[in-house]
């Protein structure tokens, strides 16, 4: 994967709101226009306390302008409840927009995640990209609501105060620009100092979770009294996440405080221009006490502003940058569609490294797999076993060499055709708890015909028993949902139905059944087999009494194959496997 070159501030905005309109144009559109009619509320507030306090003065003694005040009160009653109506629908729009944005911001996140090469997720530097990255999306919402709300309901109410002032005095006018520029353009150096946290808080926030689990595990942390170990950790981890959010916020504070008494010197200077005017009598006394009055509005406005600019745009600019990072990293094409030319698995000198390694995993492999055949491939562990098992199903794409499908190579194939036609049990299978157990086998394929209780069967799991599976098919395999909690070895028969319910044209099994002893593993490999007769049959495994069953066997040492044979001609050649046969022998003798 790809990432862009850093995006600078202005860019982010931009597109931070383009991918906001794609998603939701209705609601955007809906937040813009009651924010607008917000800000025009709150900004004919002052227009409308001029017009009363000039009407009570106009008035005073005069009987007949009576009615012009009475007016007058009503219309500044009537722009108060609109004030407050148009207050509530802004807040109710702002809400709705940031939680269905956020529902698919996740889901676009998400998609892209599963769009990178298995191998991104080995990489630690990749590991804090998507770490900031997950972190920016949820800075987006924020960052565009409070853009909207700067230019549709700050920028609304200033401009008609503004031209109000304006009015009144040019001086006036000019003043309000003079308070808020120098705002503006600090927000913007703020920016690169969040930018900076942001990327030196990714890799520590990620310890600390880790540190968090690990002290909470009730097992082996328990047992072997490390919960003071991990806690004094995860405290570490937050105490350096502590210094460089103090050192950024001291910087920015320094920052703020400046603008503070620049904007105190603006309204002193706005105020001493009010009483000038009003002494010579170029303004009336309605007109002071309007802006006067609303004096205490526009202190808070201009408070809002900053804080809007402060906790909505710079500080999660940054992050909104590493999430559109991430969206518009290239990611190679997978546009050809598999198809049944050349049937079977054919390697051509194959290598792979994962990132940052400093020797190959996978080194300069070549075989092929027939159609319907069964193959062990054996090894040390270490060997590059599953590597290669993840290289066969494209997972992975080979560093060097290829990897044919059918007559389609992995690293050009679309992802979802190719995987279509594997299945596979790996050793670090995982358990689904919040879902049933019918679910559990089920979620390999919920298109398939096949029926759940054959496959329950052949894993020689008893879902009428009710001590074990108090609902049977329909019991939640948790507790946590009202469920129950079974043994590692009922989750590995589980793994084996799942796997084996997909309808699947290769069936890969990676050592699902590590935890049990050699004769139970050979044992199920030999059902496996058996009963996948028109599927092509892979058995990764470090046992060379499972590798007995299969039509062809693979060993390999230090990534590369160094053998390859029937049982009996590999033990007969006397080479790496016939040593790790008879090592193993000697071992289950003692």
């Amino acid at each position: 994967m790809k990432t862009k070159t850093k995006l600078n501030t202005v860019t982010v905005i931009f597109r931070s709101f383009t991918l906001c309109r794609k998603i939701l144009p209705r609601a955007l559109a809906v937040l813009c226009l009651s924010l607008v009619c917000a800000g025009a509320a709150n900004g004919m507030d002052v227009v409308v306390g001029r017009m009363l306090f000039e009407s009570i003065e106009q008035s005073a003694g005069q009987e007949r302008l009576l009615m012009t005040a009475i007016v007058s009160i009503g219309l500044y009653i009537l722009i108060r409840i609109l004030c407050s109506l148009a207050s509530w629908l802004r807040e109710c729009c702002q809400i709705r927009f940031a939680s269905r944005l956020d529902v698919e911001l996740g889901g676009i996140y998400n998609q892209k995640l599963s769009r990178l090469s298995a191998v991104e997720f080995e990489d630690k530097s990749r590991l804090d990209f998507i770490e900031r990255a997950e972190s920016g999306m949820m800075c987006i919402g924020s960052l565009v609501s409070a853009l909207v709300s700067l230019v549709c309901y700050h920028l609304v109410y200033f401009v008609i105060l503004g031209v109000f002032l304006y009015q009144i005095d040019v001086s006036l006018g000019a003043a309000i620009l003079l308070v808020f520029l120098p705002t503006a353009i600090a927000q913007f150096v703020q920016v690169r100092y969040y930018s900076d946290e942001e990327e030196k808080l990714a890799p520590l926030r990620r310890l600390e979770d880790s540190f968090y689990y690990a002290a909470m595990d009730t097992r082996e942390t328990r047992l072997f009294g490390l919960f003071e170990h991990f806690k004094n950790l995860r405290l570490d981890a937050m105490k350096k996440v502590f210094d460089i959010q103090y050192k950024t916020e001291k910087k920015i504070s320094l920052m703020r405080f400046v603008l503070n008494q620049v904007k105190v010197f603006g309204w002193i200077g706005i105020l001493s221009l009010l009483f000038l005017n009003l002494s010579r009598g170029s303004i009336s006394v309605g007109a002071f006490a309007a802006v006067f009055v609303s004096i205490g509005t526009m202190f808070s406005m201009t408070e809002e502003l900053m804080r809007v600019y402060h906790n909505g745009i710079t500080a999660n600019i940054g992050a909104a940058a590493n999430f559109l990072a991430l969206m518009e990293s290239d990611v190679p094409l997978h546009d050809s569609k598999p198809h049944d030319g050349e049937a079977g698995i054919r390697l051509s000198h194959v290598s792979f490294s994962y990132p940052s390694a400093e020797r190959p995993a996978v080194s300069d492999v070549s075989f092929t797999v027939a159609p319907g055949e069964s193959i062990a491939i054996v090894g040390e562990n270490g060997s590059g076993k599953t590597t290669l098992s993840k290289l066969l199903c494209g997972l992975y794409v080979p560093s060097e060499g290829s990897v044919i499908v059918d007559g389609t190579d992995t690293r050009y194939a679309e992802r979802e055709s190719l995987f279509a036609k594997f299945s596979a049990v790996f050793q670090s299978f995982n358990d689904y708890g919040a879902l049933t157990l019918r679910d559990n086998v089920r979620i390999s394929d919920f298109d398939s015909e096949r029926g759940v209780d054959s496959c329950l069967k052949e894993a020689e799991i008893d879902c009428d028993d009710r001590d074990t599976f108090p609902s049977g098919q329909d019991t939640y395999m948790s507790r946590e949902f009202d469920g129950v909690d079974v043994s590692r070895g009922q989750w590995q028969r589980i793994a084996m139905a799942r796997g084996d319910y997909r309808d699947k044209r290769y069936f890969i099994l990676d050592e699902p059944t590590a935890a049990i002893d050699p004769l139970e593993e050979a044992r199920v490999y030999k059902k496996y087999a058996r009963s996948t007769e028109l599927c092509t049959t892979i058995f990764i495994t470090h046992r060379m009494a499972s590798a007995r069953i299969a039509d062809r066997i693979i060993v390999m040492d230090n990534g590369r194959i160094v053998e390859s044979g029937t049982h009996d001609s590999l033990i007969a050649a006397g080479g790496k496997y016939y040593e790790l046969w008879s090592a193993q022998s000697r071992g289950y003798a003692l």
